[in-house]
């Protein structure tokens, strides 16, 4: 499924365990050369409330805006970014975040991903071009999507925090496909709005 190709097993890892070898891979050949920064943050979408996987017990968090000109355009408010010197270390705050996740049961699976979770890697380097230090941004997400629902399993489902879970699922993975259909199509107003996945994805 989504999660086992995302995150994957410890004898088999998925998608985020292998970039953050293959960034690491990279500082290391560049070292000569460049001076990275690496940093990572990991939040979850959960019935429409943005939490702090590294910090779940607080508030639910915003979604903020920097100013024009600003390299990060779109940001979570007090979201914690973790800036990692090597590669254990971040591993263990990913493995950290990822038991912190919301799973449930529900008709289908007995071990479902009840949330959409977002797991960012904030890159910077620095280099010499001409005397002259250069400095560049980069930014990627990695999203694990949370299990889509069919109507009638979820109508069958007895459990009402289930049923709810269901709901806001659908409605945040139907507000994604209207966004991604949107710039397929080249229109002017693309609906970011429609849930907190896509506002926290418009980048």
């Amino acid at each position: 499924g989504k999660t086992y190709t995302m995150a994957g097993p410890a004898d088999n890892p998925g998608v985020n365990y292998r970039a953050i070898d293959r960034l690491f891979q990279l500082r290391l050949a560049r070292a000569a050369t460049h001076e990275y920064t690496i940093q990572l943050s990991m939040l979850e979408i959960y019935n429409e409330a943005v939490r702090d996987l590294w910090n779940p017990s607080s508030a639910a968090l915003s979604i903020r805006e920097y100013p024009p000109g600003y390299w990060r355009g779109f940001y979570v408010e007090d979201l914690y970014i973790f800036e990692c010197s090597n590669f254990e270390d971040m591993m263990l705050m990913l493995w950290e975040g990822m038991r912190c996740r919301a799973v449930g049961a529900h008709n289908l699976n007995q071990d479902s991903s009840r949330s959409h979770s977002m797991l960012t890697f904030y890159l910077e380097s620095e280099t010499m071009a001409e005397d002259e230090v250069c400095v560049k941004f980069g930014k990627i997400a990695f999203v694990d999507l949370a299990g889509t629902e069919r109507g009638r399993d979820t109508l069958n489902c007895t459990d009402k925090e289930r049923q709810l879970e269901g709901a806001e699922i659908n409605k945040s993975l139907l507000a994604l496909k209207e966004c991604i259909r949107s710039l397929d199509l080249g229109k002017a107003h693309i609906p970011f709005r429609g849930s907190k996945l896509t506002e926290v994805l418009r980048e």
